[in-house]
């Protein structure tokens, strides 16, 4: 059984050539660069919609994060921590966002453990 993607993948780059000769923009070459994390500072308008989404998206993970990690504790009769499990959770998330990633709520950091 071959991976599904990694054969769309090779496919697409099989490919290429001929949906070049048929007039099918492809991409070009692609440049990576490592830089180092940079902070952004948002224009004077866009603070308060930043600011309600970013604290709409803190409670929402918070309790989808703390019933994953309670009930992961409780199938493994472990006990809860509060403060370590948040804190567990809050560096995950700092360093996602230093790394321009998604949001990690408490499911990733349950099947961490595991």
């Amino acid at each position: 059984m071959f991976p599904g993607v990694l054969v769309v993948i090779v496919a697409g780059i099989a490919a290429a050539p001929w949906l070049s000769s048929r007039g099918v923009a492809l991409t070009g070459p692609i440049h990576l660069a490592l830089e180092l994390p940079a902070l952004a500072r948002p224009a004077g308008g866009e603070w308060l919609p930043l600011v309600e989404f970013a604290l709409a998206l803190m409670f929402i993970l918070y309790a989808e994060s703390y019933s994953s990690i309670r009930t992961f504790a409780l199938k493994h009769d472990d006990s809860v921590q509060p403060n370590r499990d948040l804190i567990a959770l809050g560096a995950a998330n700092i360093v996602s966002g230093a790394f321009q990633g998604t949001p990690v709520g408490g499911r990733v950091l349950g099947h961490v453990g595991q």
